[in-house]
């Protein structure tokens, strides 16, 4: 079975207002959907770079990166004694070790 890198495929995107919503019009010709721009202002590159681009023009990221933990210690809040089935744990995509190694969680089985 291929799997596929997705980092790696090219993507389109707007270069007035960073974009990646673009479409093709009735005549198959690319624009913005977000602002309009038409196929001179659209470009292609890597996901990567694009996410250089669009911090260097904004000042932020569109996409923040977080672990589940990040999750997590928000959801439940690190300091509050909580229970949590295992049932509940695996539906977090944790497993039951790493979860209760990383917070001060009780696990009811």
């Amino acid at each position: 079975m291929k799997t596929t890198n997705y980092d790696e495929e090219p993507v389109y995107y707007c270069t007035r207002c960073f974009s990646l919503d673009i479409r093709e019009n009735e005549k198959q010709k690319m624009y913005c959907h977000h602002c309009g721009a038409d196929v001179y202002k659209i470009d292609c590159t890597s996901f990567d770079r694009w996410e250089e681009l669009y911090l260097e023009h904004y000042g932020e990221p569109l996409v923040k990166k977080t672990s589940i933990y990040d999750d997590l210690r928000e959801t439940y809040q690190e300091d509050a004694e909580e229970t949590l089935t295992e049932h509940e744990a695996f539906e977090n995509g944790l497993l039951v070790g790493e979860f209760l190694q990383r917070s001060n969680k009780t696990l009811k089985i």
